[in-house]
């Protein structure tokens, strides 16, 4: 989910600052308000009570072109639980632009057995002549494969790899023959799409598995680390 943020007054005066003195700014937290705000441009940090906070490298960047900046705020299943309503990006604490995102409903924690956490990642376009310039090196990295599918997606051979690795792939293989062949599992394993964190395969992988949610990041992170 993409939304286009609204820079801040205030924001704007420290990236036009950044500009003139020739001393980028630094992205150093990107924050969630359970609240949908206006968005009108006025907030400043004192108008925006978190409910999460991301530090680097809990979220991520990249340029999109000249003068967009894409911010990706990737959550799993150990964040939560709260509203969502709207993203603020930060740095130090000026309150530099913020995105609502209306209809976006909750971010969920795992509290197993009774309660399985969802994966959500949120994404906050921040638009300005010459960002490029006015902001100092991103918080993070984000891959063209990851900007094409997402925010910790995997290639299927990753995903199968590590599958191999964990012992995990004929009881996953066989459990995913049981399925119906119209099922979204059985469509994704079968055309070797790209496994997105949260999605019908990323999630029956996990349940199938028995793995809590940091079984399950371990997993990922080690199929990232595979040859895609």
């Amino acid at each position: 989910m993409t939304q286009p943020a609204t820079l801040t007054k205030a924001g704007e005066a420290a990236l036009l600052g950044a500009l003139l003195s020739g001393t980028p700014l630094s992205l150093t937290s990107v924050a969630v308000d359970s609240s949908v705000l206006a968005c009108t441009g006025n907030e400043l940090a004192a108008d925006f009570t978190a409910a999460y906070v991301a530090t680097p490298p809990k979220f991520k960047a990249y340029r999109v072109d000249a003068s967009t900046l894409r911010i990706a705020l990737p959550m799993d299943q150990s964040v939560g639980t709260f509203d969502i309503g709207t993203v603020g990006v930060f740095s130090t604490s000026t309150l530099l632009a913020l995105a609502a995102f209306p209809s976006a409903g909750s971010k969920v924690a795992s509290n197993l057995p009774t309660i399985l956490g969802n994966v959500r990642t949120l994404y906050v376009d921040l638009v300005y002549a010459s960002v490029a310039s006015a902001i100092a090196a991103l918080p993070g990295s984000i891959t063209e494969f990851e900007a094409a599918y997402g925010v910790g997606a995997l290639s299927a051979r990753q995903l199968r790899l590590q599958l191999q690795v964990a012992g995990g792939y004929s009881v996953i293989a066989t459990a995913v023959a049981g399925l119906s062949v119209t099922s979204a599992v059985a469509i994704a394993w079968a055309t070797g799409a790209p496994v997105v964190p949260g999605d019908p395969l990323d999630a029956f992988v996990q349940s199938t598995l028995g793995y809590n949610s940091t079984t399950m990041a371990a997993f990922r992170t080690a199929a990232a680390a595979l040859q895609r």
